[in-house]
C-alpha cells in the first residue's frame, strides 16, 4: 500500500512536531498543484473525485 500514498504523515506517530510535517505536506500540494503528477496519476487510476451530503 505504501507505493500508492502520496503524502505520509505517520511521522507525528514517532515524534515529528505537527507543524514539520504540516509545512512538508503544503509542499507536496503546491508541488502537485504545480503539475507533479501524483501516485495515482502514476499508477493509472482515473477516478473521479466527488463529495457529496449523506
Amino acid at each position: 500500500m505504501r507505493f500508492n500514498l502520496d503524502f505520509n504523515a505517520g511521522g507525528i506517530v514517532e515524534g515529528t512536531p505537527i507543524a514539520e510535517v504540516g509545512a512538508e505536506l503544503l509542499e507536496k500540494v503546491l508541488r502537485i498543484g504545480s503539475g507533479e503528477p501524483s501516485r495515482a496519476e502514476l499508477l493509472g487510476h482515473d477516478e473521479l473525485f466527488c463529495i457529496t451530503r449523506i
